[in-house]
């Protein structure tokens, strides 16, 4: 196969190490791949820049330094890995810079938006790293605000332009990048689609505990992925998941419970339930439904920029659920409501915008003269998700993916928008109007706890963390070990060599080129494999796993001998003895 790889943002080590190491192996195994890179023509403000912090309005010398590096980055890769190929810079003359210049030079900026640059829909994909840098849910861009957003879509259209001058010339069969979410890269997907040249993406997995050493693989973006996923989820649901991958998924949760990722929302777990109940308001006796709201500019941001569709839901939107949430407990005393705001609209330990989104100015206004069975659990009282999953009867989520966390524990989770979930939603609990939205609480409240949603959402995240990924090292544990110290000492004096240096000595596993090859050459919307494991080995994995999840969420011996915790530990028996 001709194999393009588009790798714009070499400055981000993440990115540029797992797509050179799946460049060069696939060139190793006979393919002939094509390596494109910046030489700063994405100056303006690209996402290297965002990774590195700079604001949009830095100045051109700090800007030229992030490029600096960012070029070392990408010289090195092609030295060590011997990738060849061109740079965007010299796929794009100065006569059609012109002309994108040109094209941007409007008197009215909403016009903008509708803008087409060979019939690709530029206006709109370049909305998305705008609205998620800014947090914001709406298009009212004030003067700032529509600069940035032209600077973002001045390098959207050039990669456009790129793409075609390139595959105009140049025959391929694929082309891959890392993550297709940003603007830059969408439209060089979507320019190279409209040429009749399928594009996939790579990227970490979403195993926190082994990012480093798992990818996925998927044709078109992240959300297309996910939708894949799901369709191949009814062939994994009703079959024992394989002991090894269900482990995996057991450090996951670990990782989540205990804050130990940079990539984690959460703070750790640490309370007990009668103290959560007591920080939430709840009266003994009432029945604690948890609300997990979601956050809200990311979807807004993929709906405006035409990577995910509108769906409908039994809400036209998280504050029409609020609203319906609040008057549903307004009317039964007997239930105790908490509504948890996304840490992700307020500043957070996992980024380091400083910035507060547009819809929390709205959270604050709607959330007034509640009833005394509804409090709201705002970022800012830093207390845990998984310590409130302690007190939970049933949990009400939007589309976060806290919703699949509390179904590990075997907390019914009730859904209003399964359609967008990135995840399968469980049948029972899972309404699309108002009507059988209400039904379906009642439904989770009979049942309570359940040991089946542990082993469903265990199968699920199986297949998520492990069978649709690959392993890009083979080093076992979940943190690849520290180069040797003289390395180290070189690595001061010359970062950017020796981190390819040592990034070129880790092979990607045979298996996994095999897998990638595949999936590529079949033309499949994902890479999966096989994850049916045993019963007997299942049960067994799951009950360690079990006891795992329960020694993060209650480390103390005597913490978890009632509620959540007794419910786990017999759980984990049950799953012993009757297998």
């Amino acid at each position: 196969m001709k194999l393009i790889f588009f790798a714009p943002f070499s400055g981000i080590w993440e990115h540029a190490e797992l797509e050179a190491r799946a460049a060069a192996a696939l060139q190793k195994a006979g393919h002939a791949v094509t390596y494109i890179t910046c030489a700063g023509v994405l100056r303006r403000h690209c996402v290297t820049m965002a990774a590195k912090h700079l604001p949009a309005n830095a100045s051109e010398d700090a800007r030229k330094a992030v490029c600096r590096k960012c070029r070392a980055r990408a010289d090195a890769v092609r030295r060590e890995f011997g990738l060849a190929g061109p740079k965007i810079d010299d796929l794009v003359g100065a006569e059609e810079l012109g002309r994108i210049d040109a094209s941007l030079d409007r008197e009215n900026p909403r016009e903008l938006a509708e803008l087409r640059w060979h019939d690709i829909p530029v206006g709109r994909r370049a909305f998305f790293p705008l609205l998620v840098y800014k947090k914001k849910d709406d298009l009212d861009l004030d003067e700032s605000q529509w600069r940035e957003y032209r600077d973002q879509l001045h390098q959207t259209m050039v990669a456009v332009s790129a793409a075609r001058n390139f595959l105009a010339a140049n025959k391929a069969d694929r082309v891959l990048t890392y993550s297709a979410t940003y603007s830059v890269i969408s439209t060089f997907l979507d320019a190279a689609q409209s040429l009749g040249v399928a594009g996939y993406f790579t990227e970490a997995s979403g195993n926190l505990a082994h990012r480093s050493r798992r990818a996925i693989l998927g044709k078109g973006g992240i959300i297309q992925w996910f939708g894949a996923l799901r369709s191949a989820w009814p062939s994994f649901e009703r079959h024992p998941a394989d002991a090894s991958l269900l482990g995996e998924v057991g450090d996951h949760a670990v990782t989540l419970f205990g804050a130990a990722s940079p990539f984690s929302y959460s703070t750790a777990a640490g309370s007990d339930a009668a103290a959560v109940r007591s920080a939430v308001q709840a009266p003994p006796g009432a029945k604690l439904l948890l609300a997990t709201m979601s956050s809200h500019d990311e979807w807004f941001a993929a709906e405006a920029a035409g990577l995910a569709q509108i769906r409908p839901s039994a809400f036209p939107s998280q504050l029409d659920w609020l609203d319906w949430l609040v008057d549903y407990a307004r009317q039964r005393p007997e239930v105790h409501l908490v509504i948890r705001v996304h840490p992700r609209e307020f500043p957070n330990r996992r980024e380091h915008t400083g910035l507060t989104s547009s819809h929390s100015y709205k959270l604050r206004a709607r959330l007034v003269d509640l009833p005394p069975n509804c409090v709201v659990n705002w970022p800012s009282q830093q207390l845990s998700l998984y310590d409130l999953a302690k007190a939970a009867d049933v949990v009400l989520n939007a589309w976060s993916s806290a919703g699949k966390e509390m179904a590990l524990l075997g907390l019914p989770v009730v859904e209003w928008a399964p359609d967008v979930l990135l995840y399968p939603p469980e049948p029972r609990y899972c309404g699309r109007t108002p009507e059988e939205y209400a039904l379906c609480i009642q439904q989770a409240l009979e049942d309570g706890w359940r040991e089946a949603n542990i082993v469903r959402m265990f199968r699920w995240c199986a297949l998520e963390y492990g069978a649709a990924s690959y392993v890009t090292r083979n080093d076992p544990s979940p943190n690849p070990a520290k180069p040797p110290l003289v390395l180290r000492a070189v690595r001061r004096l010359a970062r950017e060599r020796v981190d390819a240096w040592i990034a070129r000595r880790n092979h990607l596993p045979a298996e996994s080129v095999r897998e990638i090859e595949s999936t590529l050459a079949d033309g499949r919307p994902l890479l999966v494999r096989s994850a049916r494991g045993d019963a007997k080995a299942e049960a067994h994995a799951l009950a360690t796993q079990i006891d795992r999840m329960k020694t993060a969420l209650f480390p103390r011996s005597d913490a978890g001998s009632a509620g959540l915790g007794e419910r786990l530990s017999q759980a984990a028996r049950h799953l012993r003895t009757d297998h």
